[in-house]
């Protein structure tokens, strides 16, 4: 029996990236998994294009920015197939030189991504800023923290059609997010997922 117990960060971008764009994503997550300290409660989250609040104009304006990525965080036990690891719940907060780039606060403070949700993350935002607030890509303004803020092991990277996460890792809740359960038409459908070994096998 394997008891070490790991947690991955697996990314994927929503949108179609050329091969010189995938490539700086990719070596800016490289980057960031080279640098990870001991002891960090979370990792950061990479823009692979740039967002704004160009097209609302009040202060302070409010959007729903994109980070144009599903995100999941996933554990299991070193030796694994990644597919039989566990999606777990995690918290959305921005980094504290955030408001310093782009004169906006995240509008809920913190945001909570449960373990079944598959759709993009995206970040509901009040821009403070004059003209509007830019979210350049490549750069970072958000990270994932776990709950326990024991922080993540690695970085894993999909193309945007390289894997159907919703099927790798089914829920009943899939993409809705952002008060989704709030309707009451809403019907929530439940999925099977593949059954991993028992841990006596592993």
């Amino acid at each position: 029996m394997r008891s070490n117990l790991i947690r991955v960060m697996i990314v994927q971008p929503t949108i179609e990236l050329d091969k010189d764009a995938w490539s700086m994503l990719h070596q800016s997550y490289s980057l960031l998994a080279e640098n990870k300290c001991e002891g960090d409660a979370g990792l950061d989250i990479v823009m692979p294009k740039s967002a704004s609040t160009s097209d609302v104009r009040s202060t302070p304006a409010f959007m729903l920015v994109p980070t144009y990525c599903r995100i999941l965080v996933v554990e299991g036990h070193q030796g694994q197939p990644l597919e039989y690891y566990t999606p777990i719940s995690w918290m959305f907060v921005p980094r504290s030189s955030t408001f310093k780039k782009t004169k906006a606060i995240l509008a809920n403070s913190v945001g909570i991504i449960d373990a079944g949700y598959r759709g993009e993350v995206k970040a509901a935002m009040l821009s403070f800023h004059q003209e509007c607030s830019i979210f350049e890509r490549l750069e970072r303004y958000f990270q994932v923290v776990p709950f326990d803020g024991k922080g993540i092991n690695a970085i894993v990277l999909y193309t945007k059609d390289e894997i159907d996460l919703e099927k790798q890792y089914p829920s009943v809740r899939g993409s809705g997010g952002h008060g989704s359960t709030d309707d009451a038409s809403h019907t929530l459908v439940a999925s099977s997922k593949p059954q991993p070994p028992k841990e006596e096998e592993l």
